[in-house]
């Protein structure tokens, strides 16, 4: 089938040699090396340039490319649109999401589970490379994950969409001296006992820092363990950084810790967002699923908005 060549072709594309396309398809390796001959005869082109490492498109080869993705989007959305038809949702959903926001997913899910019964969701907690990993390998239909402006548009192989901006914050107990502040200087920061969350981005935030201003941070220790953390903050006078909309459920309730705005001078924009393949259509429901996410965390982005 047509249609078949070209998707083989593209995910060539996508992955870079014909044996990771063959892997990720599930299909022989001739298979996909005789679909890339016989498009290749067929249009008179030559689609890629072979090599040991692999396969890299030619000029002309990414031109054809680029429309056959866009072909084969149409495509997916023309059997989207004959299977809902029937009203009904219905099919897979392979999800992922960054750790810190696991429990909003959850009840999501079994919201939406008990909407729509004929959807198989598979959900898994993972970093936000190797969520960009996935689905470059066409693991995953979506991820929630954490983006920067370089992320929104330098990947051509994944499409991003953005559902709020976040920021960094810094927690501090309410007892500290420093709950007096609106705002925490980076020096004031990183000469405090810190304990972070294991998270990439936060991991990442902090040796930034470090670089900028010359100045080691006193980390006490780092964890996954919430608990651990509050404890930390609140009885130890440690100090803790997050994204905003990670401490929705840490500040609930006691009220026994104050948010800090982190004083840099030319913060850069980070998103909280989805990720899916570029050139590939969104299916019904997974456009329901990031529908109704995006909904429950209105309420997340103009608490930390205000």
């Amino acid at each position: 089938m047509q249609i078949e060549k070209l998707a083989y072709a593209v995910e060539v594309a996508r992955s870079g040699s014909i044996s990771s396309a063959a892997r990720n398809l599930h299909v022989t390796l001739p298979a996909v090396s005789q679909s890339i001959s016989s498009l290749e005869s067929e249009f008179n082109l030559q689609l890629f340039k072979r090599s040991r490492t692999g396969a890299e498109p030619t000029a002309e080869g990414r031109q054809f490319l680029k429309k056959a993705a866009e072909l084969l989007a149409k495509y997916e959305e023309l059997k989207h649109t004959a299977s809902g038809l029937s009203g009904e949702l219905s099919g897979e959903l392979r999800f992922a999401t960054i750790p810190a926001h696991t429990r909003l997913v959850v009840d999501l899910i079994m919201q939406f589970r008990d909407d729509y019964p004929n959807v198989m969701l598979d959900m898994e907690e993972k970093g936000s490379q190797e969520i960009l990993e996935d689905i470059r390998n066409n693991k995953l239909d979506a991820g929630l994950m954490v983006l920067s402006n370089e992320l929104l548009h330098d990947d051509t192989a994944v499409t991003f969409e953005p559902l709020m901006q976040i920021k960094m914050l810094a927690a501090v107990s309410r007892r500290s001296p420093l709950a007096f502040l609106n705002q925490i200087s980076p020096e004031e920061l990183l000469s405090s006992r810190i304990v972070l969350y294991r998270d990439e981005y936060v991991l990442w935030y902090i040796q930034n820092l470090e670089s900028l201003y010359g100045q080691k941070a006193d980390i006490v220790f780092t964890t996954n363990n919430t608990e651990a953390i509050r404890s930390a903050v609140e009885h130890y006078s440690a100090v803790t950084l997050g994204l905003s909309y990670s401490f929705s459920e840490f500040i609930a309730g006691e009220g026994s810790v104050t948010l800090l705005d982190i004083n840099l001078p030319h913060p850069a924009p980070v998103y909280l967002g989805w990720a899916r393949p570029a050139g590939k259509a969104v299916s019904k429901a997974a456009a329901s699923f990031i529908n109704r996410l995006q909904f429950q965390l209105q309420p997340l982005e103009r608490r930390f908005h205000e």
